[in-house]
């Protein structure tokens, strides 16, 4: 059997847990992740244990942000702050629903990860986690967040604007070449006159 972890790491955990939690909160009210990771993380750095107060917590944000990715893809439990947690867990994504919902936001320009994500989770369909019947998906936008990087959404999401951007000024191209057409030419050709000769018939 295991043993428990120290009473240090027990509270590490827990004290992890309601950072998390903060910048969870935080985010869901629209507040950007980088920004609100600085100001959690300054709030909890520096935190004694009161089981062992001469350790105190070191939390940056660049570390919030990556035990916070770590503990949304891993069900929001404390336990994954154990310093000897595995990480390695299986991931709940298959390479093959990545792919379509790559394919979903190139194909239908979203404008945020997390609306492409509600969007694409209550699509019809039965492939991936918790797809039966019909019912929506199981994985929640943090956890795609970890297999999909925001990044990787503004990188597309920015050559979207340049296509529309581009079909935009092709669209009044087009209006100033059909005015341009409709003011010198007209819309049918006049009639052709038929020639008429005398006729001499008796």
């Amino acid at each position: 059997m295991k043993n428990p972890p120290p009473h240090w790491q027990i509270e590490r955990a827990s004290i992890l847990t309601r950072a998390c939690r903060s910048l969870k909160g935080a985010t869901e009210r629209g507040e950007n992740l980088s920004r609100a990771g600085k100001r959690v993380a300054r709030r909890y750095n520096g935190q004694a244990f009161k089981c062992d107060p001469s350790r105190k917590l070191r939390l940056r944000p660049s570390t919030l942000r990556r035990v916070f990715r770590v503990w949304t893809r891993n069900g929001e439990v404390p336990g994954v702050f154990h310093l000897n947690f595995i990480y390695g867990r299986q991931s709940v994504f298959t390479s093959p629903m990545l792919t379509r919902f790559l394919q979903f936001i190139i194909d239908r320009p979203q404008p945020s990860l997390a609306e492409a994500w509600k969007t694409f989770c209550a699509r019809g369909g039965s492939f991936g986690p918790g797809r039966r019947n019909g019912r929506p998906l199981k994985p929640t936008y943090y956890q795609i967040r970890w297999a999909l990087p925001t990044a990787l959404f503004k990188k597309i999401a920015a050559q979207q604007k340049v296509i529309q951007g581009a079909r935009a000024k092709i669209e009044q191209i087009q209006l100033e070449a059909d005015a341009h057409i409709r003011t010198n030419y007209p819309e049918r050709l006049p009639a052709r006159r038929i020639r008429r000769f005398p006729d001499f018939q008796i």
